[in-house]
């Protein structure tokens, strides 16, 4: 049903349930399996020189290791600088993603309660099925 699963990762514990979800759905579909993590920083870290990619290296090494516990091998893994919603959507188009997978709340803060979660931003703006898991 669903050949192309792209799933987004921030490290919360609802992106690790989505993940384990879109890991169990790449199995039962033999799907091809894409990782996006896209390292939102606060101010703070913008102004005291966090190193967004060491971050993000760690995050998806996670995510990629959560995904081989499970027997699954990403076909792709994207760490982006852009938001999580634009990052998800650019792997999406590149590789004619058909379901997206993402956790209800991840570790936005309160600018998501304010502009929206990126969950709710993907449901509004993708063409395809989006899955959110509490």
């Amino acid at each position: 049903m669903f050949k192309v699963i792209v799933v987004g990762y921030d490290g919360s514990d609802p992106s690790v349930r989505a993940l384990e979800t879109a890991c169990e759905l790449t199995k039962v579909h033999q799907s091809e399996l894409h990782l996006v993590h896209s390292p939102e920083l606060s101010a703070s870290e913008v102004t005291f020189g966090v190193d967004a990619p060491v971050n993000g290296r760690q995050a998806m090494q996670d995510a990629v290791d959560i995904g081989a516990a499970m027997g699954v091998t990403p076909a792709s893994t994207t760490i982006g600088t852009g938001t999580p919603c634009e990052e998800i959507m650019n792997i999406v188009d590149l590789y004619e993603g058909e379901l997206i997978v993402t956790g209800r709340r991840g570790l936005g803060g309160v600018g998501g309660l304010v502009l929206g979660s990126t969950s709710q931003k993907l449901a509004q703006a993708a063409k395809c099925v989006c899955m959110t898991v509490a």
